[in-house]
């Protein structure tokens, strides 16, 4: 997405050629620090002299780095740092580089590039708290930056489109789908009018709504996007590009859901081999394709296959991304599906664990995917009979959800569902029948069977 965008910004004037011409006249040596990379040491002596210009170029390139690393809690303390920078610059005039001639800036143009700046600041906060699992305070930080997006470059502006889009998915985190579509087609509106229908952000656009009317179960309608999206990469972009793949994968979780597993295993096969050809073969998008097979093989219950999948996945994520990364843990996650479903229940509560390990040190004790986990331990105790063990997990993850996604959430339905049939096994048909009420009451609300 970034370089895209910088692509659609190339009439307006580098913002951080800016940011470096302004550090690079308050300080020479610092400067230096930023033409080498040095971001973290930059940041820690803008800090620490409280100089500007260091505090908005070195912690917010910084402060990316950190959250590309999920290291999401100093990520967030460094993009403030960042901000009280930007805002602490006095704008003054510059002169850049704009492609082969010297431009000057007025103090008044520098003061709009810094307001656009300080948008790119709390877009990336808003990241970093998606990333998190505090969709609302994503949600309070890409407004924000829509304010000051809207002000500055005008509601038509692709910028504009790329906040939308984060707030679609924000949306679609917390279950609101509708509110999601909303953001999604706002977003494509933009796109549509400032870039033609053709343009890959295009179908970026179609893509994600694919994406909202996957997750609305409205299956029909998700594929005709992915293949709308499809379209415009297969002419744009040409037939082995990692995009084109991007959208075989979600063909293939469409399909899946659809419960045409052979279909939804022959597009994560094509994605497969574009990445391999594109990307080598121990590329993590590469990873992520064995994974989408393990789901589609496990899906068909080929429990074997899925596992010999998700290892193949596993082996890839562990050298490239490291032990500790969500997407290890995200294999080790479905390592447990698949040998609970094949009836290794210690197995499954083992993969479980280790997944859980992982998303408590990355993502904290209160994000959704930690309760993800919590509610699988507690299918694979109520599958071994253990209905007390299970019943404590289920709790665990209904916590989490109510505090993270809202009451009225698909997965609190879940959870209550998974609560009802543990204490049905107890032989406690009050409380089974009790939540059995609240599922049933969340579902209906959302249009569910």
């Amino acid at each position: 997405m970034l370089i895209l965008l910088s692509a659609l910004d190339s009439t307006l004037v580098n913002r951080i050629d800016v940011l470096h011409e302004l550090l690079r006249q308050r300080d020479a040596e610092l400067y230096s620090l930023a033409k080498e990379w040095r971001y973290e040491e930059l940041c820690e002596r803008g800090r620490k002299n409280n100089i500007a210009e260091a505090k908005a170029v070195g912690c917010l390139l910084y402060a990316y780095i950190l959250s590309e690393a999920f290291g999401l809690d100093e990520a967030i303390g460094m993009y403030g740092i960042a901000l009280e920078g930007v805002k602490g610059i006095e704008a003054r005039e510059v002169e850049i580089d704009v492609g082969d001639e010297k431009r000057k800036l007025s103090g008044g143009e520098v003061k709009d590039v810094l307001r656009v700046v300080e948008a790119i600041v709390y877009n990336n906060l808003g990241n970093a708290y998606a990333n998190k699992g505090d969709y609302d305070r994503a949600i309070e930080y890409y407004n924000k930056a829509l304010e000051i997006y809207l002000k500055a470059l005008g509601p038509e502006h692709p910028r504009v489109a790329m906040v939308y889009n984060n707030l679609g998915r924000a949306y679609s985190d917390k279950g609101d789908y509708d509110r999601t579509i909303e953001y999604y087609k706002k977003a494509l509106k933009i796109y549509l009018k400032a870039l033609g229908p053709e343009h890959p952000y295009v179908a970026v656009a179609y893509n994600n709504l694919g994406l909202a009317y996957s997750d609305k179960r409205d299956y029909d309608r998700a594929v005709e996007h992915y293949n709308k999206a499809l379209k415009i990469y297969l002419k744009t972009l040409g037939s082995e590009h990692p995009y084109v793949a991007d959208v075989y994968n979600n063909l293939g979780r469409a399909y899946s859901d659809k419960g045409d597993y052979d279909r939804a295993v022959e597009y994560y096969k094509k994605a497969l081999k574009i990445y391999l050809k594109a990307l080598g073969p121990e590329h993590p998008y590469v990873a992520v394709a064995y994974n989408n097979l393990g789901l589609a093989y496990s899906d068909k219950r080929d429990y074997n296959r899925a596992v010999e999948h998700y290892n193949k996945a596993l082996r890839i994520f562990l050298k490239i991304l490291g032990p500790e990364h969500p997407n290890v843990a995200l294999v080790y996650n479905n390592l447990g599906n698949a040998y609970r479903h094949k009836g290794d229940y210690d197995k499954a509560i083992e993969y479980y664990n280790k997944a859980l390990k992982i998303r408590l040190k990355t993502l904290g004790s209160e994000h959704p995917y930690v309760a993800d986990v919590y509610n699988n331990l507690g299918n694979a105790y109520s599958d071994k009979g253990n209905y007390e063990r299970a019943i404590e997990y289920y709790n665990k993850a209904l916590e989490i959800y109510l505090k993270a996604l809202g009451p009225k959430h698909p997965q609190v339905a879940d959870v209550y569902n998974n609560l009802s049939k543990a204490y049905e096994k107890k032989g406690d048909k009050k409380k089974a029948e009790e939540y059995r009420r609240k599922a049933e009451e969340i579902r209906k609300r959302l249009g569910e069977k």
